[in-house]
């Protein structure tokens, strides 16, 4: 009997099974009609393994893969965890929340090391399997998203292009300054959200709790880089305006700066400032920001 079979049956008593009868004689005979293809003495040795040994692999399995999801989507967790306790009072939230990744492994099973996989999973698990809880909550969709955007940059590999440094810009001209090569890291996350995200992150990291209730609707358009410096995941909120030039930008294509000021005083009203002066003031003092946040970059070897 090749090995992988008997393998493939405890895989599917850990993960996948019903935990089925523990007297013994009725544990054997479901052992052996769930997996036929086992002989007579395997079925007798998987049948005489107590199924609550089992169970513990798979709490600690799907434990596990709960604290993974607390990592990487800490404010998400919790407002599921007080959706589902609202729902359901008569259990602890941590047993609800281990509840929804049994559900999530049924779902799509995570079946890699790369966390970045585990969390795209899980997006798509509740999207599509749990509207309950995005209707409850309407803005739970895009916490989920906020959160997986910054997981992505911060999972991200390195490409191969340099910080700007704005403080070096005094000493160039206006023409040097609109020529100088840039380019947008394939990275970046330009997202929308229906409340204010970063000041969700602020009060969560404060204490980690949520606020009693949901955030109020607040429509936001905000980035998110790698700091050049501390290689820290870095959010910046933006404008409509300043959402709509980067969002025109391509990715991981050297431009200059003069097409990046193109596309956002294309998007401006005509009268949003007084003179020329002024919006390229304006201008500098976002792009400065987008540059400290590494939204925007130097191609490797440009001058910054």
């Amino acid at each position: 009997m090749p090995l992988n079979d008997i393998l493939s049956a405890m895989r599917e008593l850990i993960l996948d099974a019903d935990d089925g009868p523990t007297a013994p004689p009725a544990r054997r005979a479901w052992i052996g009609e769930r997996f036929p293809t086992l002989t007579p003495t395997e079925a007798d040795d998987l049948a005489s393994v107590p199924a609550e040994r089992f169970g513990v692999y798979t709490e600690t399995i799907f434990a596990g893969e709960r604290s993974m999801l607390r990592w990487a989507f800490p404010m998400s967790m919790a407002a599921i965890g007080r959706i589902l306790h609202e729902c359901d009072a008569s259990q602890p939230i941590g047993h609800l929340q281990y509840d929804l990744v049994r559900e999530l492994h049924r779902f799509r099973p995570w079946q890699s090391h790369s966390i970045r996989d585990l969390a795209r999973g899980f997006r798509a698990f509740v999207e599509v399997e749990r509207e309950d809880l995005l209707e409850t909550w309407l803005g739970l969709a895009d916490l989920i998203a906020f959160e997986q955007a910054e997981l992505e940059v911060f999972y991200a590999a390195d490409e191969p292009h340099v910080c700007l440094r704005p403080d070096e810009w005094a000493g160039l001209s206006v023409e040097a300054l609109l020529m100088s090569a840039i380019v947008i890291p394939t990275h970046v996350q330009i997202i929308e959200t229906r409340f204010d995200a970063i000041a969700l992150r602020r009060t969560w990291r404060a204490d980690e709790s949520l606020p009693d209730g949901w955030p109020a609707d607040e429509q936001s358009h905000l980035a998110c880089g790698r700091d050049p410096d501390s290689l820290q995941c870095r959010w910046v909120k933006l404008d409509a305006v300043s959402h709509a030039a980067l969002l025109s930008m391509p990715r991981s294509e050297t431009r200059t700066i003069n097409d990046l000021a193109g596309a956002w005083l294309a998007s401006q009203p005509e009268d949003a400032f007084a003179d020329e002066a002024t919006a390229f003031a304006a201008f500098c003092g976002l792009l400065a920001d987008w540059a400290r946040a590494g939204i925007v970059m130097a191609p490797d070897g440009a001058s910054s």
